[in-house]
C-alpha cells in the first residue's frame, strides 16, 4: 500500500537517485553508518527499516612493480610489489604469457610469451579493490644470422687501417668480432664496422662477426683473410709477375711466373697454416707454366706460397 519511500543516509554519503522509490543509488563517503527507509501513504508512515553499512578504506595502489622490463621470448621471470599484510593481489599478464605461481600474493612467476605487453596488479581488502599498477615489458629474440663481411681478402703484415664491416643485424644490440692471430681491433669494437691493424707477426685466418643481445649470439659470418709478408718493392714486383689459375680449380692448378731468378719453393697449406703439399722447382725459364695436381684436396679454401730469390708470393685459391 506504499505510495512513496523516505530514505536517510549517514553524514558524508549522498543519494544520487531513487529517493521516494524503493531503490536508491548512493555515493558513499568515509564514515560508516545506517541507511534507513520508511514507506509512506495517505494514512502515514510505516515503521522504520535500517541497514548498518561499514566503510572499508579502498587499498592504495600497489607498487612499484619490481621485475625485468625486457625479456627473451619463452623465458621465465619474477615480478613483485611491496607486501601489505591482509591484502590479496590479483595479477594480469598478456594473453600468451602464463602465471606459473604466486597469483593472489605479492610475487608471481611468469613464463613470458612472444609479445611485449604489461604486467598489472591490483590489491584487495575485503570487497574493496585498488586502482591497478602496471609495468611495461618488451621482448627480444636471438639476433638473425650475420650477412657477408665486407673487407680486404689480402693484407700485408705490419699494416693498419683495414676496415671490415657487415650490414646491420636484426635484433642485435652489439657485435662480436674475432680476428686472426696477430690482428687487433683499433676502432669500432661492438659495432658493425671495425678498423683492424695486422701486426708484424699476424698470420692468415678468418675474420668473423656475429650479433649479440641479452638472449644470446646469432649465427656468425666468416671471411678468410690472407696475410702476406710484404718486404719491399722487389717482392711487390715479384707478386705482380705471378699468376695462378683456374680459380676455383677442380683438378690441375697452374702457376706462371715471369723473370724468375733461382730455384723456387712451392707450398700448399690450408687457411689454418697446415702444410698439405710442398715441392722445390729448379730454376724455371721466364714465362714458365707449372701444374700442381690438387684433385685430392677436399672442397675449400687453400693458400699457395711461392718463395725464391725474387721474393715471396702467397695466393688464395678454392677447390670445388
Amino acid at each position: 500500500g506504499a505510495t512513496s519511500y523516505t530514505w536517510t543516509v549517514p553524514s558524508g554519503a549522498t543519494i544520487l537517485s531513487g529517493q521516494t522509490s524503493s531503490a536508491i543509488n548512493v555515493q558513499w563517503g568515509t564514515t560508516s553508518g545506517d541507511i534507513t527507509v520508511t514507506a509512506v501513504n495517505t494514512c502515514g508512515n510505516s515503521p522504520l527499516s535500517q541497514l548498518a553499512v561499514t566503510v572499508t578504506p579502498q587499498p592504495n595502489t600497489p607498487g612499484p612493480i619490481s621485475g625485468p622490463t625486457t625479456l627473451c621470448t619463452g623465458t621465465p621471470a619474477v615480478f613483485s610489489v611491496p607486501e601489505v599484510v591482509g591484502q590479496v593481489y590479483t595479477w594480469t599478464v598478456p594473453p600468451d604469457a602464463t602465471i606459473t605461481s604466486g597469483q593472489g600474493t605479492d610475487s608471481i612467476s611468469v613464463l613470458w610469451g612472444m609479445n611485449a605487453g604489461f604486467v598489472s596488479v591490483t590489491a584487495q581488502t575485503g570487497a574493496c579493490i585498488s586502482m591497478a599498477n602496471s609495468l611495461g615489458v618488451n621482448t627480444e629474440v636471438v639476433p638473425t644470422a650475420a650477412q657477408a663481411i665486407n673487407g680486404p681478402d689480402t693484407v700485408c703484415q705490419g699494416t693498419d687501417g683495414h676496415v671490415f664491416s657487415i650490414p646491420p643485424i636484426a635484433n642485435a644490440s652489439t657485435y662480436t668480432w674475432t680476428l686472426p692471430v696477430g690482428a687487433t681491433i683499433m676502432a669500432g669494437q661492438g659495432t658493425s664496422a671495425i678498423t683492424v691493424d695486422f701486426g708484424a707477426s699476424a698470420v692468415s685466418g678468418a675474420v668473423t662477426a656475429a650479433g649479440n643481445n641479452l638472449c644470446g649470439t646469432g649465427p656468425a659470418s666468416s671471411k678468410d683473410v690472407i696475410v702476406q709478408v710484404c718486404a719491399g718493392t722487389d717482392e711487390q714486383n715479384f707478386r705482380a709477375r705471378v699468376r695462378i689459375y683456374p680459380n676455383p680449380v677442380h683438378g690441375l692448378l697452374n702457376f706462371a711466373i715471369d723473370e724468375l731468378k733461382g730455384a723456387l719453393q712451392a707450398v700448399i697449406s690450408d687457411v689454418d697454416g697446415r702444410t698439405l703439399w710442398h715441392r722445390t722447382f729448379d730454376p724455371l725459364p721466364n714465362g714458365s707454366i707449372r701444374q700442381i695436381d690438387v684433385s685430392r684436396l677436399t672442397k675449400g679454401i687453400y693458400l699457395l706460397k711461392l718463395q725464391g730469390e725474387s721474393g715471396v708470393f702467397i695466393g688464395k685459391f678454392s677447390v670445388e
